[in-house]
């Protein structure tokens, strides 16, 4: 077997040029597919797929044992291993599509997600997983980071896996991949991280696993357990959101990277947050977000004379409870007329006392 794994070493140091922390992942599971699969042929390959599936794992997990099964057909040319069809998830389930939809969640479902009150008795062992898992997903959500991303931080930084959070300078160093990848720390989270690390943390790593085990931190079991149970607790506020189609833990990346396409954030930056290699990847997001080309369509220079007086309006209406959405804070404008002309006074206060 080791003789086995070198060549597919070599071809992802040489071919691929992958880092090396990306290089031993693939060889691990290549290891295990070789270890489950006897003997070792397209069948037994497929009945550990859909092994996996029957386990609940996650499509991305899945998919990355296919990524290993490609690698392996390029090596050995074997067709039905470099053909090997990806998981597409429920969508293929259900509707029999092969392209599979990426599903984002609204805002407003962001928020109370995050927002969920911790079940258990303060201090316990249940309340502490709890908490972990908030200031996971508030990593996850505020970041665009992917999960494995997340879930590798640590405290400190070491030459193999310098993934960890800098609060000097005010930096998530993510070890994905492409590599590292330095994101500033959003302010949201911060505070969050702060107490967290300074209060709750114990080992190496910031989300480690509840179990002994050849990871020390949590993986994508843990993690599409904790997503799943707090969907099924915003249903009654959200209602259906438990059945949304290929609604998953990424869920929360492709919120983030549609709500910076929204925001008509140019596509390297949104690339550079996100850690894509290819711009088309980042540039898919532009295509999930209608918002952009609704406000196109409303503002064109052409169209926009037509407009009545009650649409200009409204628009300015819409202009203002966007901006009390997004700042949280409610408008007000004063107009006072006086000899010299209009005085016009715009303030804002906090909503619900915040």
């Amino acid at each position: 077997m080791p003789i086995m794994l070198d060549s597919l070493k070599v071809f992802l140091q040489r071919d691929k040029g992958l880092q090396p922390a990306t290089v031993n992942f693939n060889l691990k599971l290549m290891r295990r597919i070789l270890k489950d699969c006897i003997p070792f042929n397209h069948d037994t390959f497929s009945k550990l797929v859909l092994d996996l599936i029957d386990r609940g794992r996650d499509r991305s997990y899945i998919n990355q044992h296919i990524v290993v099964i490609h690698y392996w057909g390029q090596i050995h040319n074997i067709p039905e291993f470099k053909d090997y069809p990806f998981y597409k998830g429920k969508v293929r389930e259900r509707l029999g599509e092969d392209e599979y939809v990426r599903t984002t969640m609204a805002d407003e479902e962001v928020e109370a997600f995050l927002a969920l009150p911790n079940p258990w008795s303060k201090g316990g062992l249940y309340w502490r997983r709890f908490e972990m898992w908030t200031v996971f997903w508030y990593i996850c959500a505020y970041h665009g980071c992917r999960m494995g991303e997340a879930a590798a931080l640590r405290k400190l930084p070491t030459k193999q896996e310098p993934g960890h959070v800098d609060f000097g300078r005010n930096l998530i160093v993510f070890f994905g991949k492409t590599g590292a990848r330095e994101v500033p720390l959003s302010f949201v989270a911060r505070e969050k991280l702060l107490d967290y690390v300074n209060n709750l943390v114990d080992g190496d790593y910031l989300f480690p696993s509840i179990r002994k085990s050849a990871k020390p931190y949590v993986g994508d079991v843990a993690w599409g357990g904790d997503f799943r149970k707090r969907i099924r607790r915003l249903n009654g506020q959200f209602s259906g959101i438990k059945d949304r189609l290929n609604l998953e833990p990424y869920s929360l990346r492709h919120s983030f990277g549609t709500r910076q396409a929204d925001e008509n954030w140019a596509l390297p930056k949104i690339q550079k947050a996100m850690g894509h290699r290819k711009l088309d990847t980042t540039a898919k997001y532009i295509h999930m977000s209608l918002k952009a080309v609704a406000d196109m369509i409303d503002n064109d220079r052409l169209a926009l004379p037509h407009k009545s007086g009650a649409d200009i309006n409204q628009h300015f209406l819409d202009f203002f409870r966007e901006a009390e959405k997004r700042y949280r804070r409610k408008v007000l404008i004063n107009i006072t007329k006086s000899r010299g002309g209009k005085k016009i006074v715009i303030k804002s206060e906090a909503i619900d006392g915040e």
